[in-house]
């Protein structure tokens, strides 16, 4: 079992290289046990790290009938960690949309 886990939506191929170093090190000697991107002043929660000590946490809140990720970050006080490119958090729900994407070909 790792100390920290990243989360990532599984429709988002432009993510940056250094997505999870720099979440995690936005972290280190702040005592937070999690962190997620905010572009544009807009929090990403689908984009995060998590101390693993946290997963009872969640799974008690999804228990609950909490769904929206970004309460459960702001409940346990996650970290927003500013990131300047809106597009490399961009997702691709359907085939047709890599045709217009220029990144992907």
């Amino acid at each position: 079992r790792t100390e920290w886990t990243a989360i990532v939506a599984c429709d988002t191929p432009y993510l940056p290289n250094d997505l999870v170093v720099r979440l995690y090190n936005a972290t280190l000697g702040t005592g937070a046990v999690a962190a997620c991107v905010r572009v544009a002043g807009q929090l990403e929660p689908l984009f995060a790290v998590v101390k693993t000590t946290t997963a009872d946490g969640l799974a008690a809140a999804i228990t609950v009938g909490e769904r929206a990720m970004h309460r459960w970050l702001a409940s346990i006080d996650a970290l927003a960690v500013d990131f300047e490119d809106p597009h490399a958090f961009a997702n691709i729900n359907r085939l047709t949309q890599t045709d217009t994407d220029q990144r992907l070909v």
